[in-house]
This record gives C-alpha cells, sequence and structure tokens, in this order.
C-alpha cells in the first residue's frame, strides 16, 4: 500500500517506531532494524518505544537482498547515513509494521 502511494504522489511524512537498538547500529548505507528481543517486546505488547517522523523518499533491494524503506532524516544532521538519508529494514512490515502512519501531501494547482 505505502510503496504504490510513495510511487504515485511521491514522498511522504510517516512515523517510524524508533527503538533504541538503533543506537548501536551503523547509520552508513545499511538497513537498521531492532534486535529480535526489541521486536518480540514491540508485537507482543505493542510497546511504542520512540515514534520519529521523517520523509519517505524511496525503497529498495540491498547488496544482500534485504528490502528497505529509505527516508530522510529531520535532524538536520547530514552526517547520518547517507548525508541525512537513512535505511530502515521492511523485514518489519511482515511481523509488525514500522511505519505506524503517514501523511499524503498533495499539491492542488
Amino acid at each position: 500500500m505505502i510503496e504504490s502511494r510513495l510511487e504515485i504522489v511521491g514522498p511522504l511524512a510517516v512515523s517510524i517506531v524508533f527503538f533504541p537498538s538503533y543506537n548501536n547500529q551503523d547509520l552508513n548505507g545499511v538497513a537498521l532494524a531492532p534486535t529480535p528481543a526489541y521486536m518480540a517486546a514491540y508485537i507482543a505488547n505493542r510497546i511504542v518505544y520512540q515514534v520519529h517522523t521523517m520523509l519517505l523518499a524511496g525503497h529498495g533491494v540491498d547488496e544482500n537482498g534485504n528490502a528497505f524503506w529509505e527516508v530522510q532524516d529531520d535532524s538536520e544532521n547530514i552526517n547520518n547515513g547517507d548525508c541525512g538519508y537513512l535505511r530502515f529494514s521492511q523485514e518489519l512490515l511482515i511481523l509488525g509494521s514500522l511505519i505506524v502512519e503517514y501523511i499524503e501531501i498533495v499539491l492542488r494547482g
């Protein structure tokens, strides 16, 4: 659903569950994914650790064959990831949604 909206209308504002385990991961080009323990607790108890709103700019598959979402961080820190762009694993869509909401912005002329 979100992939098709992204392709039709372009970038979307999304709110993403931001797990504490992301802080210990390399942000440069690697698709971020929570540890299995954090993901299990999130699914079992719907624990929301933190929700962060960013711009969903695209999606793709990395060199290891893992599908990812590419988002632009709004923290103004271009040293994060690839010049401010981060990748999040799409594998989470099988287990529980990483993206908890999205907003479509439609401009009319």
